[in-house]
């Protein structure tokens, strides 16, 4: 039955975040909502991407579905956490450049986790207030295909394993903040950011970072991004082999 199925096997990804924005733009009636903008076909400040992603839901799911949905609760260490952009064509990305746009984001994203802790989630903004993306906690449990799920179109991706060893203890916020901002140093340092693969200090591999091309361009190199001021307070030996 499907209130027994994990919502991410029937959810794509951008279905997934598209719900996630309307669930907290409109609070604790989220469902009412949504149940009135399927039966109108209208989605009131939604963006047509996320717009469209809702109606598939619809079509492919109904309102059944909807009345057995529960988001789920992750802990942290059972998590993903991932920080997609998904639109890096709007007007604020055109008037101060792409590069700088994204990483002004990825910092803004980092100063959040650091000052509020680590929350179930968050939309990003881009500096003229528009709905460009979202922070989310993603549980394991989830298909891999859903963080495999290719990016276009100028997209970009940063995806940490929460259960990395560099992540545990009190720490855990700053750690995953500093982890952000190295990303985005990164990112916006280079002219052909395709893959990044971050690690700590001691070579554990954290997670990793992916650009995608505008369709007027290609980003081909694969980089290897290490996060020295970020050292696990481990020893070596606790640390997985690469």
């Amino acid at each position: 039955m499907m209130a027994k199925k994990n919502a991410f096997e029937a959810l794509t990804q951008p279905q997934q975040v598209a719900l996630d924005a309307f669930r907290e733009r409109h609070g604790r009636n989220w469902k009412s909502a949504l149940r009135e903008s399927w039966e109108r076909a209208r989605y009131r400040n939604t963006s047509p991407d996320d717009a469209a992603a809702l109606q598939q839901v619809r079509n492919s799911l109904g309102p059944e579905w909807l009345a057995q949905y529960r988001p789920s609760e992750v802990r942290a260490e059972d998590a993903r956490l991932v920080v997609s952009i998904t639109d890096t064509c709007t007007q604020a990305f055109a008037d101060v450049g792409r590069q700088a746009e994204m990483k002004r984001i990825l910092l803004e994203a980092a100063n959040r986790v650091r000052e509020a802790g680590l929350v179930d989630g968050f939309l990003l903004e881009d500096a003229n207030g528009t709905r460009v993306g979202a922070v989310r906690l993603v549980g394991l449990d989830a298909p891999e295909s859903f963080f495999s799920e290719s990016i276009s179109n100028g997209e970009v991706r940063v995806l940490l394993e929460l259960g990395a060893v560099h992540f545990q203890g009190d720490t855990r916020a700053a750690k995953i903040a500093g982890c952000l901002e190295g990303a985005a140093e990164q990112i916006c340092s280079r002219d052909h950011p395709s893959d990044i693969v971050l690690k700590s200090a001691l070579g554990e591999v954290l997670g990793s970072a992916c650009v995608s091309a505008l369709p007027d361009g290609s980003l081909e190199a694969e980089l290897d991004v290490e996060c020295p001021h970020l050292a696990p307070q481990t020893e070596p030996s606790a640390v997985p082999a690469i």
